[in-house]
C-alpha cells in the first residue's frame, strides 16, 4: 500500500498524538517489512505476525482506504481498515474511545494466548501479532518507544 502525503493528510488528528510524519514513516517500514518478510525463505512467522500488527493498526488509526482482493487481472476493492481486533464481537472505526477499547483487549488477548493470537479455533497462532497492535497504538498515543520492526525479540510497552 502506499502512504502519500495525500493519505498521511487524512489521518484523524484525534487518532494519532505523534507527529504524522512519524507515523508515516513507523507505517511505511511496517508494510515494507510484512512484503520482505512474507517474500523471505526464511519465514520467520513471529517477525511478520508483529510486522503485520504493526501495519493493521496504523492503517485502522489512520482511517485509511485498503485493498480487498484483486491480483488475476481484476483491480482491487478498496473498503476502510478495520480494527485489528475485534471489541465485544465488533470492528469499530478508530476513535480515541475505540483505540483504548483495542489496546485494552490486546493487553487481554495476549495473557489469553500467550502463544500467539489464535482469531478462531482451529487457525494457527500468530506469535507476535498482538504485541505488534499494542505497541504501535501504544507509540501512536505518545505513551511508549516506536515498534521494534525489523528486531526478532518484541516486547509490548
Amino acid at each position: 500500500m502506499q502512504i502519500t502525503s495525500e493519505v498521511l493528510a487524512g489521518v484523524p488528528a484525534e487518532n494519532v498524538r505523534v507527529p504524522v510524519e512519524d507515523f508515516g514513516a513507523v507505517w511505511r517500514r511496517a508494510e515494507s517489512e510484512c512484503v520482505r518478510l512474507v517474500l523471505s525463505s526464511s519465514r520467520d512467522m513471529r517477525a511478520a505476525d508483529y510486522a503485520s500488527g504493526v501495519m493493521g493498526a496504523c492503517r485502522w488509526l489512520a482511517a485509511a482506504d485498503v485493498p480487498l482482493g484483486g491480483g488475476g487481472g481484476m483491480e482491487p476493492l478498496w473498503t476502510p481498515a478495520s480494527a485489528p481486533i475485534p471489541v465485544d464481537g465488533q470492528w469499530p472505526a478508530a476513535t480515541p474511545a475505540t483505540i483504548e477499547a483495542v489496546r485494552r483487549e490486546g493487553w487481554s488477548l495476549m495473557e489469553r494466548f500467550p502463544g500467539g493470537y489464535v482469531r478462531r479455533p482451529g487457525a494457527e497462532a500468530r506469535p507476535g501479532f498482538l504485541e505488534g497492535i499494542v505497541d504501535a497504538l501504544v507509540w501512536a498515543y505518545g505513551q511508549g518507544p516506536q515498534p521494534k520492526l525489523g528486531a526478532t525479540d518484541h516486547h509490548h510497552a
